[in-house]
């Protein structure tokens, strides 16, 4: 029985949380930069490291859903900016509006 879910969806979602804004926008970079030193990891493998290391005491999340790790990198550098200009709603392609702010509590 094949487990490799990502070859029937095609994709994948990785996951980024931090204490703040800010502190997300520089895990966005931190994972550009390993990104652009290891071309060749998989995907997968990025998504499941992700997912071990995401932090129980986070107030700013991330999550892309996305392909290849080439779309990941644009989709980390996009969201890095976006954080960092104030970015407080996520829109999907259309305009519709798919997210607004998130308030953890503990």
């Amino acid at each position: 029985m094949n487990t490799d879910l990502s070859e029937a969806f095609g994709s994948e979602l990785v996951l980024l949380g931090a204490a703040d804004d800010e502190a997300l926008a520089a895990a966005a970079d931190r994972l550009v930069r390993f990104l652009d030193q290891a071309p060749g990891v998989p995907l997968r493998d990025v998504a499941y490291t992700c997912a071990k290391a995401f932090p129980q005491n986070r107030q700013a999340v991330l999550a892309l859903v996305t392909h290849s790790t080439a779309d990941l990198r644009g989709r980390l550098v996009s969201a890095a900016g976006r954080i960092r200009g104030g970015c407080a709603r996520v829109r999907d392609k259309s305009g519709n509006e798919i997210l607004s702010p998130i308030t953890w509590s503990a």
